[in-house]
């Protein structure tokens, strides 16, 4: 049966809204913008998460299994994510908290720059693309490719882009509420951000120690 454009948009869209829904650098860092900046900057870092996604989606669409060959064959591949995170984590955690002094104005296409940035540093996002477009093909859900017409190539990078940004804005609301309840959380948000990605970059440490 041929695919159809809008079945293969609600599938990118569900998968890459799903996809975004646990903590990582991304969500958490729009998060964190929200309170400290303003939800319209968090909206902007989101914007750019959403393109960075399209393009992470392509390279998993057009090399599929070769890439996660790559990636499980390459040990430096997982150490240089872990230090990433380590880093990135180790930044939030000695941050300064910022409650009660003037918050610093940052542009809209700083912000933007940031959200490309952290985006790009996500290694997980090609991966999990990979292991939707296999599970698509193993469940004969639906099989898909490059070589697909230009309308289910366009229906599906068009999908993952506003999924990713519907669930960021979610997290951008979070922000917001947090943001109106107390500025003392702040404080608390740069230890749990901070926390969650060592972890992450602890977990990739050992997976590249026991690979």
């Amino acid at each position: 049966m041929p695919l159809h454009p809008m079945i293969v948009f609600l599938a990118a869209w569900l998968a890459s809204f799903l996809g975004t829904l646990p903590f990582g650098p991304v969500n958490l860092s729009v998060v964190d913008t929200t309170i400290r900046q303003s939800f319209r900057a968090g909206l902007w870092f989101s914007a750019a998460a959403a393109i960075v996604e399209i393009g992470q989606s392509f390279v998993a669409l057009h090399f599929n299994h070769s890439i996660s060959a790559y990636l499980d064959s390459h040990i430096w591949a997982k150490v240089l994510t872990a230090f990433v995170f380590l880093g990135i984590g180790l930044a939030f955690m000695l941050r300064r908290n910022q409650a009660g002094l003037p918050r610093r104005e940052w542009s809209q296409n700083s912000h933007f720059a940031r959200g490309l940035f952290v985006a790009l540093l996500n290694p997980q996002a090609i991966p999990f693309w990979i292991f939707v477009l296999a599970y698509f093909e193993n469940s004969q859900y639906m099989h898909l490719s490059t070589h697909h017409s230009l309308q289910i190539v366009l229906a599906f990078f068009l999908g993952v882009s506003l999924g990713k940004l519907g669930a960021l804005i979610l997290f951008g609301l979070l922000g917001q509420a947090i943001s109106r309840r107390s500025h003392l959380i702040q404080g608390w948000m740069n230890k749990a951000v901070g926390g969650i990605l060592i972890g992450i970059g602890l977990l990739q440490g050992l997976q590249a120690a026991a690979g």
